[in-house]
Formats: C-alpha cells, structure tokens, sequence
C-alpha cells in the first residue's frame, strides 16, 4: 500500500516545518492542492512558486501539484494531479512527458486513460464522514472487480491507488 498526504492548508507558520519533518521521516510523495490568497478555491501558480520557495529544493522531486502538467513542469515538481477527463484525447506532446496521476471521479475513466499516464486516484471508495448527505462511492468490490476486468497486460493496474 502506498500512502500519498494530500494538504491543502492555509498558510501558517509551522506549515513548512511539519512538511519538511514528514519528508526527513521518510514521506515520498506529498499532493499539493493549495487555496488561493484571498479565499479563491485554487492557488494560482504564482501562489505555488512563493509556497514552494520556502521549502529546500530537493523536496520539489516529492511534490506533485494539483493542476496541469504545463503547470508542473514550469514550477520544477515531480509532476501533476489533474482531473481525468483533462488527460484523455487530444493533448500537448509535451504533457506526456509528465509524470501525471488522473483524479479519476468514476471506474469508466480509470478505463479510458492513456498509457503516459503513471497512476490514477479512484475515489471516493468508502462514504466520507465529512459531507453532508451522502454521496456514490465505489466500494472495495467494485474496485477490486473492475481492477480484474482490465488486461493483465495494462501497466495501469501496477500503479492504481485508491483516495
């Protein structure tokens, strides 16, 4: 089992401190999914390059960033998280050298990706306690059984993880 930390915190002071504690204890891959200044849902790249200044550099090789794979090639990190449906047909060559994880919503688009992509996040697997109703998740079986129906042959079921 591989464990990926996702943070997405506002800034505060022990911030950088607590990651690069996490990181000296062993922690390979941190998804960074930050809020913009101001309340925005999303940071922009400009709020990841000042983020991402206050942390050594050999830590950028660890961090993978929620958005496109332009956006992490240019800030210097291990690669992206991007929605799935952004990564399927037509894409920039250059997207493909990229190490991309698809954030995949449904076990449809697990089945549609391309084989550039280099793993893929399924969830919600089990109900989340922090919504308010409930909502469609997959179930271990379902994952379980459909990881089954793809080819033996597909280099995708080595690299699932699951949200």
């Amino acid at each position: 089992m591989r464990l990926w930390v996702t943070t997405s915190p506002d800034d505060f002071a022990s911030e950088f401190d607590d990651i690069e504690q996490m990181f000296s204890r062993g922690l390979t891959r941190l998804i960074l999914s930050k809020r913009g200044r101001g309340g925005a849902p999303c940071a922009t790249e400009s709020d990841y390059e000042r983020w991402l200044m206050a942390l050594p550099m050999e830590c950028r090789d660890r961090i993978w960033v929620r958005g496109t794979p332009d956006l992490a090639e240019r800030l210097d990190v291990r690669g992206c998280v991007a929605e799935a449906g952004s990564l399927l047909g037509e894409v920039p060559e250059s997207w493909k050298r990229v190490n991309c994880v698809a954030l995949c919503r449904d076990l449809e688009q697990l089945e549609k990706l391309p084989e550039w992509v280099a793993g893929a996040l399924v969830g919600p697997v089990f109900q989340p306690q922090s919504v308010f109703e409930p909502v469609k998740f997959h179930g271990t079986a379902m994952v379980s059984h459909k990881l089954s129906a793809i080819s033996a042959g597909n280099a995708l079921t080595t690299k699932l993880w699951t949200k």
